[in-house]
Parts: structure tokens; sequence; C-alpha cells
């Protein structure tokens, strides 16, 4: 077995969701409706959303505080970068095998190994939305 640790953003759980900027309310909907400025986010299983071979043990970390999150990117032995600054920064740190989204937008490392030259086209979305 192979051990795959999945950080999301994503609420494992129904939570009622309001920005504090009114334009922003005005114009972000998770497809639900807003009322009295607050939007039901539904809940997510990120497992359902795509499939992963069965050798590997998955773990999912839903909404993990910024010091977990962190510590996990930079000392993954393989980091699949997202298009965030947020795992670009850990990628930085991390000094073994990071991948790289070729439509990231900041600058490739020597080192990282690009989407591109795994045959994963540029705009390959793993979780749709």
């Amino acid at each position: 077995m192979r051990d795959l640790l999945i950080h999301t953003d994503l609420s494992n759980k129904e939570v009622l969701w309001s920005s504090s900027k009114k334009a922003l309310r005005q114009v972000i909907s998770f497809g639900g409706e807003i009322v009295d400025g607050k939007v039901l986010v539904p809940k997510n299983d990120v497992l359902k959303m795509f499939e992963v071979p069965e050798d590997f043990d998955i773990q999912v970390k839903y909404c993990a505080n910024f010091f977990e999150t962190f510590d996990d990117m930079v000392n993954a032995e393989v980091l699949v970068m997202s298009r965030s600054a947020f795992s670009y920064l850990a990628a930085l740190f991390n000094k073994n095998l990071v991948i790289y989204p070729s439509s990231h937008g900041h600058a490739k490392l020597a080192h990282w190994i690009s989407s591109d030259s795994l045959g994963v086209p540029s705009d390959y979305r793993l979780i749709p939305g």
C-alpha cells in the first residue's frame, strides 16, 4: 500500500457561508440561493470526485489548519501542486519530487517535473468546479 494524502478547502459537511463583502455576496453562489446574505454550501466527498487506484491508502484532510497543511506539503515524498500560491510556496521548500501544473502561472523550478511531461493536458481539472 502507498499513502496518498489529499488536502482540500472543500467542506465535508454542509455549512452556511457568508461573505464580509457585500459585492461578493451578490456574485457568489454555490448552486444555492442566497438568503439573508448566506448561502448553503453543500458537503463534498472528495473520494467520489475521481478514481484512485486500489493500491493506495487514502486520507483526505478537509480544511486543515495552515501549519499542518504546509508541513504536510513541504515534507511530502511527492508533492502534486495545485495552481495556488500556497502550494507553490510549499514546493519551494520541498526537497523531494514536485509535480508542477503547467497552467500554474509562476515560474517552474528546473528540478520540478511539469505535468506536460507526464502527458497531463494543461486544462485538466482533477476536481470539477
